[in-house]
């Protein structure tokens, strides 16, 4: 899913993922900026550039496996007042 976890939010979701015990990688491919496990698979979160108005915008794009872990990250995270 587009602009599900924002760019801004990378390193925290990194944190978290280790915190919760899910295994992540480095990767370096080509726009690819981690990759996340889940049932034994590898899944790569993505990182899109396109423009708005002129103006580039980037935003990571997160496979399906992985929107749950991104989904209970940013509870947690308004849980514990970062909105």
């Amino acid at each position: 899913m587009r602009n599900l976890l924002h760019v801004d939010h990378l390193e925290e979701f990194k944190a978290w993922c280790v915190l919760q015990r899910i295994e992540t990688r480095p990767t370096d491919a080509d726009f690819q900026v981690l990759q996340v496990k889940h049932r034994n698979q590898w899944h790569s979160i993505f990182e899109r550039m396109q423009t708005h108005a002129g103006k580039p915008i980037v935003h990571l794009t997160v496979p399906t496996p992985l929107e749950q872990y991104v989904l209970q990250f940013y509870r947690e995270r308004k849980l514990n007042g970062h909105g």
